[in-house]
């Protein structure tokens, strides 16, 4: 089974766009934030981004309520990519 959730906050404001073939997809980055105490006791805040991707139906019930800094909780299937960056010199 492949599931994960995330508690955190929009970090920017989704993109919402529709494909040539009508598929709608949005996008939008959260933060998720983790508490801990550092070997001092000092309290530490570990802060990791998560790039998300919604679609079609997804995507157009959620636009209207997801904004920059909104509190949410996704729960969704995590899909890993990778790519090569090419520059041009």
């Amino acid at each position: 089974m492949n599931k994960a959730s995330f508690i955190g906050n929009v970090g920017n404001e989704p993109t919402i766009t529709t494909l040539e073939s009508g598929s709608v997809v949005m996008n939008f980055d959260i933060a998720t934030n983790e508490t801990f105490n550092d070997k001092d006791g000092n309290t530490k805040v570990n802060t990791q981004w998560h790039r998300i991707v919604a679609w079609n139906d997804c995507a157009k019930k959620v636009q209207e309520h997801l904004h920059k800094g909104t509190f949410v909780e996704i729960k969704a299937k995590v899909i890993n990519r990778s790519y090569d960056k090419v520059i041009d010199i």
